[in-house]
């Protein structure tokens, strides 16, 4: 890092704080583009893509209170809500969702050992 070559300690902590809040965007946008996808191959291999919204609308729930601007500013992954703008926009866009299936059944059946362990 340029940092390591400035004499001046809080002018190399400055530097540093820039530039990991810097990175930080790039994680944000690798995570909207995780959900890209995964929306995305949900629906062309039949799954419903709505399935990816609901599981994020179940965390935001969860979500005590709304982030402070700085736990935003910081965090390494985009705000819940974002998330889900963004991928009901999506959703949007994909021609017919007739015949798409949750496969909760098939899918809680094949985690029921993982739910159980200790």
């Amino acid at each position: 890092m340029a940092s390591l070559l400035l004499k001046d300690e809080d002018t190399r902590k400055i530097i540093d704080v820039v530039f990991s809040l810097i990175l930080l965007g790039y994680s944000r946008e690798d995570e909207f583009q995780s959900d890209r996808l995964g929306t995305r191959y949900a629906y062309e291999t039949d799954y419903d893509p709505r399935g990816l919204r609901d599981f994020l609308a179940k965390l935001k729930k969860l979500e005590k209170r709304k982030p402070l601007a700085i736990e935003t500013l910081i965090s390494s992954h985009p705000p819940t809500s974002q998330r889900i703008k963004k991928i009901e926009h999506q959703i949007q866009e994909f021609s017919n969702l007739s015949g798409k299936k949750s496969y909760r059944t098939e899918f809680l059946k094949a985690t029921r050992r993982l739910r159980s362990a200790p």
